[in-house]
């Protein structure tokens, strides 16, 4: 069996017409009078920057139909990269300014040296027709849209007979996390609310919005939902954890949240996302609600997940009195926060393990070639 180091970090990145107040409050020390530069680097075209200056005397009325522009991905936006905590920090960076640039990624957990790879075509092997970069990102980020709507009409039902419903949810979702009391009840928008839920809720996992739904008597959201995990459970079987690695895709949390790292000892041509979820499954129990894929990348081929910022110490906690259950599991190292919980001593560096692995990968298959012929 041919092993590698595989190492998973838990981190919202994706931002949309929803989230314009808060990009205006992050973009509060911008210079707007540069907002016709700051269009045309994020892919609007010179005839939607013109009819912009036409309708809005103001310039600040201007930068902010230009940020409502991009966040409804007008003209070419898709092209130049779509609406993410990154890309506003990359638009920033290419406008010459980087200290805003690093405060929105430091504020939002976004690395600034992720960067997409080469894409590669699609190849089918005799037991799995495998899915590649290329048609990853579309796949994947279509059906975090749909998602995404499908939580945005839940929680529109929920405010539709707010006294009720919105008193129900908040006392569920307190019995699953006492610890989160005073956010939960300080809920009183839609917007409150979704925040929220994605402490528990994202295209990996969402149990908890499945509950609520049935609980809240919502029947076409909950078959929606039952029929969205069906197509999500196929997607993840059928991904390849180091074909999305390099997709380079990332999902980043909530505000606040804080990384959890896995580095674990699988089989480096089987893993797969459902395996990884099965991982969580077994080895978290009630705490995997709160653990979301986030991204995966090659060197070490490498996972990237968030937590809620209130779950960092018992995450701890549990990680360090469950040492055996995880060593069992294949993990080597996990890393919460920053903070290095749980470690298996190798005899080889990571890096020189992960070298040695590719090596004995490229003799396994030259073996199984040369038998072929």
């Amino acid at each position: 069996e041919i092993y590698f180091l595989m190492t998973f970090t838990f981190v919202l990145l994706h931002v949309d017409t929803g989230d314009l107040d808060k990009i205006k409050t992050e973009l509060k020390d911008f210079n707007i009078s540069d907002w016709r530069e700051f269009g045309s680097k994020a892919g609007l075209k010179y005839e939607t920057l013109k009819i912009i200056q036409e309708n809005n005397a103001k310039v600040q009325d201007r930068f902010e139909e230009c940020l409502a522009y991009w966040l409804r991905r007008k003209d070419n936006v898709d092209d130049k990269g779509k609406p993410s905590w990154r890309r506003l920090a990359e638009i920033l960076e290419e406008l010459g300014d980087k200290a805003l640039a690093d405060r929105i990624r430091d504020r939002k957990g976004v690395p600034s040296d992720v960067h997409k790879e080469e894409q590669v075509k699609n190849v089918t092997t005799p037991d799995r027709s495998t899915r590649l970069p290329r048609f990853l990102e579309d796949d994947y980020l279509q059906m975090t849209t749909e998602f995404a709507n499908i939580l945005k009409r839940f929680v529109f039902e929920v405010f539709k007979e707010r006294e009720e419903k919105l008193k129900g949810v908040q006392v569920s979702l307190v019995s699953i996390s006492p610890s989160n009391r005073k956010e939960i009840d300080e809920v009183d928008s839609e917007t409150g609310l979704t925040a929220v839920l994605r402490n528990y809720c994202s295209l990996s996992k969402f149990q908890v919005l499945t509950t609520l739904a049935k609980d809240m008597k919502m029947t076409d959201i909950t078959d929606e939902l039952n029929q969205f995990e069906e197509k999500r459970k196929k997607l993840y079987k059928e991904i390849l954890a180091k074909d999305f690695a390099k997709s380079a895709i990332k999902y980043c949390g909530t505000t606040g949240s804080r990384e959890v790292t896995f580095k674990v000892k699988w089989s480096f041509k089987k893993a797969t996302l459902e395996d990884f979820e099965d991982f969580l499954n077994h080895a978290f129990s009630s705490l995997d609600i709160y653990i979301h894929l986030s991204a995966v990348h090659n060197s070490l081929l490498t996972f990237v997940c968030v937590i809620p910022h209130w779950l960092v110490d018992e995450m701890k906690d549990y990680i360090i009195k469950n040492g055996d259950l995880f060593e069992s599991k294949g993990a080597v190292e996990i890393t919460v926060d920053g903070t290095i919980v749980f470690s298996v001593k190798h005899s080889l560096e990571p890096h020189q393990l992960s070298l040695e692995n590719e090596e004995k990968e490229t003799e396994s298959l030259q073996s199984e070639e040369e038998a072929e012929v």
